[in-house]
């Protein structure tokens, strides 16, 4: 098995993969033993198209020193072609289990192709001590967070705390802004039960509108 991790706690959560999956292997009287090959700063550079570079090869040139890939869903369109359909080897009933966002993620032309180690949700966090101190609520809304965070910069500023930020999406340089600049869009949805816009559309327009307006207004400097 291969897979990438920067992160301390995806390096930790692959080991003890590891060790559960040998340990159930020795109950059940498996003859299967799973090792696992790290991507990491230490042996590869600090960019996810560098593992995605090296899968990509090996799977294209048909090599067999893997069975199992770690891979972001990024790259399940790219991979798919090269990846064995689940549905093949996978009763439906346990299939069943991942229906919802993790069959958004696995599935690419009714060819089930992977399953999720996690899922990942993003979440906006909010500086409650300066909403306390403004007396301002949680905004519900970009236009509300707009709004506050104005309000709390100028105010902040009238102090000669000249550092704050009124807003920081994570758009660092690589993919990870794509991922970020999805789940603004996402949020423009018409409702919970809606699917994410799509990319051409006059609602994708105007929530990357709403963000160039936010970065302009209370995020310069990031």
């Amino acid at each position: 098995m291969a897979g990438q991790a920067f992160l301390k706690s995806f390096e930790d959560l692959y080991t003890l993969l590891r060790k559960e999956f040998n340990n159930y292997a020795i109950r059940e009287g498996l003859d299967i033993q799973l090792k696992f090959f790290l991507f990491s700063i230490e042996n590869t550079t600090n960019q996810w198209d560098s593992f995605d570079s090296a899968i990509h090869t090996l799977l294209q040139q048909k090599k067999q020193k893997y069975d199992i890939f770690i891979y972001d869903p990024l790259y399940t369109r790219r991979y798919s072609p090269h990846l064995v359909n689940l549905k093949e080897y996978l009763s439906k009933d346990h299939l069943d289990m991942y229906l919802g966002d993790s069959e958004k993620l696995g599935v690419y032309k009714n060819k089930w192709v992977g399953l999720p180690l996690l899922l990942k949700y993003t979440l906006l966090y909010s500086n409650i001590n300066y909403l306390n101190k403004y007396q301002r609520t949680v905004p519900k809304t970009w236009d509300q967070l707009l709004a506050t965070a104005k309000y709390i910069l100028n105010e902040e500023k009238k102090l000669g705390n000249e550092k704050l930020v009124g807003y920081n999406g994570y758009f660092p340089d690589g993919e990870s802004s794509m991922c970020s600049a999805y789940s603004f869009l996402y949020s423009y949805r018409d409702s919970k039960e809606s699917p994410i816009p799509d990319i051409n559309s006059k609602t994708a327009e105007e929530a990357f509108n709403k963000l160039l307006q936010i970065k302009t207004e209370i995020s310069n400097g990031i």
